[in-house]
């Protein structure tokens, strides 16, 4: 049940972050650059849109490969997938210096995944 709950959380991230990333960040980065410089090439606009999604889809796919593992918990992997949403935390704290949408549910989830990990070891 409890890699439900963090793969559910993942997700959650992951479609927070495709939504508001797009809304709140690449729109209005790229309304801002339309006088000709660095963004304003649609190739370069469509580079930073895969990019940026890719990374929500990499956080799908790891939530189910987590939600997968509900009935025979491997704690190598559940610990290694702790320590990427942990670095993600502290990045995404470094990076914006002030508390971030995704900190409550990263958090969430690496604390999961490392007490399943050690439970079940």
């Amino acid at each position: 049940m409890l890699l439900y709950i963090a793969a559910g959380l993942i997700l959650i991230d992951a479609i927070g972050h495709s939504v508001t990333g797009e809304t709140g960040l690449l729109m209005p980065l790229l309304r801002e650059d339309q006088a000709g410089r660095t963004l304003s090439d649609p190739g370069k606009q469509r580079l930073l849109h895969v990019a940026w999604h890719q990374a929500s889809l990499a956080w799908v796919v790891m939530a189910v490969h987590i939600a997968s593992m509900a009935d025979a918990p491997d704690p190598v992997a559940l610990s290694l997938y702790a320590a990427v949403f942990a670095l993600n935390l502290g990045s995404n704290t470094w990076a914006t210096r002030r508390s971030h949408p995704s900190m409550l549910l990263l958090a969430g989830a690496a604390l999961i995944l490392i007490g399943v990990a050690v439970t079940s070891g």
